[in-house]
Order: structure tokens, then sequence, then C-alpha cells
């Protein structure tokens, strides 16, 4: 594994991990895109597989959540303070744009 590789597939987890955890914070309403979340950061972890190989199965798993009528571009996180609301929402577009690019076979 290179190390360019490498560490887009370090950085892609981190995000993943972090997605994960900001969506799990939200109860409920989250768990189900928690857990699919989680499953692309297991993937990444995945040291014995090629790098190319564990970025092009989370991008596909990534992918995944956005199909069907009810996917994960419907969750959003609420607060009652539109501030933080608004803040909590720009986390969570951040962290979604990133890991997006983060496994882009583009690069």
């Amino acid at each position: 594994m290179s190390d360019a590789l490498k560490s887009r597939v370090e950085n892609a987890r981190r995000l993943a991990a972090a997605l994960a955890t900001l969506v799990g914070g939200e109860g409920r309403e989250g768990a189900v895109w928690y857990r699919r979340l989680r499953d692309i950061e297991t993937v990444l972890g995945d040291i014995g597989r090629p790098a190319r190989d564990l970025l092009r199965d989370a991008a596909e798993m990534l992918d995944s959540l956005y199909e069907g009528p009810r996917n994960f571009s419907d969750f959003h996180i609420y607060r009652d303070d539109p501030a933080a609301r608004f803040d909590a929402n720009e986390e969570l577009s951040t962290l979604v744009s990133e890991l997006t690019a983060a496994l882009s076979t583009e690069r």
C-alpha cells in the first residue's frame, strides 16, 4: 500500500468515524445511519486488503446511503436554537463532503 493511498484510507476512516459519531448522537433518528457509517469505517480498517479496494468498497457503501425513497439526504440534525441547528448541519455537510472527496476514485 503506497503512503498516499494509506493516508487516504486513514483519512477516510477518521472522517467516517466522526460522521458516525455525529449522526449517532442524534439518537433514534440517526440509528440506522450510524450503523451503516460504522460499517464504512470497519471496511476502511481492513488492513489485509488493497487500499484501492477499500476506497472503492467504502465509496459504494456511501453511495448506497442515498438509494431509495428515504435516504441519507433526508437526515438532518435538529436543535431548538436556529444558530446551533445551522452549525450542526453545516458540520454534517462538511463531513459528508470531505468523506466523499476522500473516497473519490478521481484522485
